[in-house]
């Protein structure tokens, strides 16, 4: 009998120490706390942007440069976000700070109106919610340009892409962590799979960027790094939001920037791998 007790006390602490053992759930991200009343007053103060500050239609399409077949917006202030997953508090600021110069707007109070994590960075959807919120006080409209959000369909033609091919990188429908996909991912099928079935967004979203850069207005780039090879990419992986500033007409290829200091102000991609990469567009406009 106390033989058997030992051994069954043994399994107990085993199956204890297993559960320390295993990996830890990544925690969801949780919404920002909402600010008192004093909070709200003094956010509201601090990321004011005054109307007479902002440039006018004319001195943004004076920004626009056009040099053969390219075409791009110069003049967009550089702030680097260094470590901190901040990259769309950060292109909300140097948006700021192109549209109206000298708004002394306060990046603590910033990353509070706009619900910044500093352990998870900013959720999107919070970000344009509070954009739309604190508008008249940013002097910004939200403009939706695309919206990426995977079917079975996709699933399916990528998963007769990689089979076709024979490569590794299949797809499973129950894949929670888009990490962990992206390792064995078959990126010249994810892209002939995005080319063919969204071809029509594809074309529209290209014009819609055209649009906006002719007009001196940067469109907001939301990407997942780790699937295509890039310059001077500072981030192994993962979520991330930057600025799309041109475009070559000819050649089907898109400027872009980042939010990581020198040397990231001006760089080039293939539109097809651009587009492989996309999750969301949207510009930030103006209110003058």
């Amino acid at each position: 009998m106390r033989k058997l007790l030992w051994i069954i006390s043994l399994v107990i602490i085993f199956l204890g120490e297993g559960q320390l053992w295993a990996k830890p759930k990544k925690r969801p991200m949780a919404d920002p706390p909402k600010p008192t009343p004093k909070q709200e007053h003094q956010i509201k103060k601090e990321i004011t942007v005054h109307p007479r500050r902002l440039s006018s239609d004319y001195d943004l399409r004076k920004n626009v440069h056009r040099f053969n077949s390219s075409t791009w917006i110069t003049k967009i202030p550089m702030y680097d976000q260094g470590v901190r997953p901040e990259c769309a508090i950060a292109v909300v600021r140097r948006l700021l700070d192109y549209y109206a110069k000298g708004n002394h707007v306060d990046m603590k109070a910033l990353r509070s109106a706009l619900g910044y994590r500093k352990e998870f960075g900013t959720n999107l959807e919070v970000m344009v919610k509070a954009i739309q919120r604190y508008s008249m006080r940013l002097r910004l409209r939200f403009q939706s340009l695309y919206d990426f959000k995977m079917t079975k369909d996709d699933l399916a033609a990528y998963n007769r892409i990689t089979d076709s091919r024979r490569s590794r990188g299949r797809l499973e429908s129950n894949v929670l962590d888009w990490s962990e996909f992206v390792k064995d991912l078959d990126f010249k099928a994810w892209r002939q799979m995005r080319c063919t079935l969204h071809r029509h967004e594809q074309r529209e979203a290209l014009k819609a960027i055209a649009r906006n850069i002719d007009q001196g207005i940067p469109v907001c780039w939301s990407v997942y790094l780790g699937m295509v090879k890039e310059q001077k990419q500072r981030l192994p992986s993962g979520g991330h939001l930057r600025l799309i500033i041109g475009y070559d007409a000819n050649r089907n290829r898109i400027y872009y920037s980042d939010s990581w200091g020198s040397g990231h102000e001006k760089k080039e991609m293939a539109w097809e791998d651009a587009w492989a990469i996309t999750w969301h567009l949207f510009a930030l406009d103006p209110m003058n």
